[in-house]
């Protein structure tokens, strides 16, 4: 499983995400360093890509 480290310890910063294996994980959940990263939902707003094409005109379009 992935996880987000929340607290700095053994060299890993804020906000890295590591795997870690189910004996070590449930250690590091229980003492506040790491939570479990979930894939987070996309908003409309972020699936929007800019495509700037040969003449310049920036487009948008969907990303599935």
């Amino acid at each position: 499983m992935k996880y987000k480290v929340i607290k700095e310890y053994n060299g890993l910063k804020v906000g890295d995400i590591v795997e870690l294996n189910e004996r070590r994980a449930k250690s590091e959940v229980r003492h506040g360093n790491v939570i479990e990263a979930k894939a987070a939902k996309k908003t409309a707003k972020q699936k929007m890509e800019k495509i700037t094409y040969k003449n310049k005109a920036i487009t948008k379009r969907k990303i599935k």
